[in-house]
């Protein structure tokens, strides 16, 4: 009877030794559920800023390579003489130029427009526009027949800066395009430059 008893009495003492934890162990893991929680944030937050940044700059680089195929096409259109009433110019913030509109078979020659296509970027709203001129140098309150639109058509957005400069020698046109969301990134703006030599002569 007394062994029995002894043995109730061990099996009891065992199963409380095993059962629960102590304030030092529920201390420890509490300090090890902090950590690793931690971590997890810190990965989840560096994975959110990348792709932020992946986004900002797929937007900025987008938008710079349409904005600098519409001026291509436009640009393609003018002339490749440097001096003459078709010849692009770079008056202020613009450049100005003359585009192709139809052909005259009987001079074999191209007959250019009578209007200027401008390139304007609006520095408060960072939009680059097209927009245009008559012979005098007047804005047109109305785009024409071969720029169906507006009097002044936005060709890229989120625009910071654009430089213009012509190599005389080689009729060649050269721009330099950045585009930017202001973030404070690695990625925050994206430039390029490119050149055109139009196909035309007058």
């Amino acid at each position: 009877m007394a062994v029995e008893e002894d043995r109730r009495l061990r099996k009891k003492h065992s199963i409380s030794k095993t059962k629960g934890f102590t304030l030092i162990e529920t201390m420890i893991s509490l300090a090890v559920l902090m950590i690793v929680m931690g971590s997890a944030i810190e990965v989840v937050a560096r994975i959110m800023m990348a792709s932020r940044v992946a986004d900002t700059h797929m937007l900025i680089s987008t938008e710079n390579q349409r904005a600098m195929r519409e001026m291509k096409n436009d640009l393609t259109c003018s002339s490749k003489n440097t001096v003459g009433p078709y010849a692009p110019v770079i008056v202020g913030d613009e450049l100005r130029f003359r585009v192709v509109t139809d052909f005259d078979a009987d001079e074999g020659c191209s007959v250019f427009s009578g209007y200027q296509l401008c390139f304007w970027l609006d520095t408060s709203s960072n939009l680059l526009f097209r927009r245009f001129r008559d012979a005098t140098g007047t804005i047109l309150d109305e785009a024409p027949a071969e720029f169906p639109g507006a009097a002044a058509q936005v060709i890229g957005q989120y625009v910071t800066g654009v430089s213009y400069s012509i190599n005389a020698d080689a009729g060649m046109v050269t721009i330099t395009l950045t585009t930017s969301m202001g973030e404070v990134t690695d990625n925050d703006d994206y430039t390029q430059q490119f050149s055109v030599i139009p196909y035309n002569s007058d």
